[in-house]
């Protein structure tokens, strides 16, 4: 249960930095996108992992909660360091 509460909150804080790189420009949404969806399909992936290994449902939820909002969460990042990088840039 504890492990589906921290899977809970990582997911709203994956998607509040997603959110927030798609404000900052175009480039930002498409990145954001893309981190979404990878984000999902690790997420599918770590859940049909866990089911293959005989987990209940609430483990496999929480799993795949938890490894698509950490994907996600590490994709924000590296977007926005890519545009701020890219913003250094253009300024020189």
């Amino acid at each position: 249960m504890v492990l589906l509460l921290l899977s809970a909150g990582l997911a709203s804080l994956a998607c509040i930095t997603t959110l927030a790189i798609g404000a900052l420009s175009p480039v930002g949404k498409a990145l954001g996108v893309l981190s979404a969806v990878l984000g999902i399909a690790c997420g599918v992936t770590g859940g049909s992992v866990a089911a293959g290994l005989g987990a209940d449902e609430r483990t496999v939820a929480a799993v795949g909660l938890f490894c698509c909002s950490s994907l996600m969460i590490g994709g924000s990042v590296v977007a926005r360091r890519l545009i701020r990088k890219a913003e250094l840039q253009r300024h020189l």
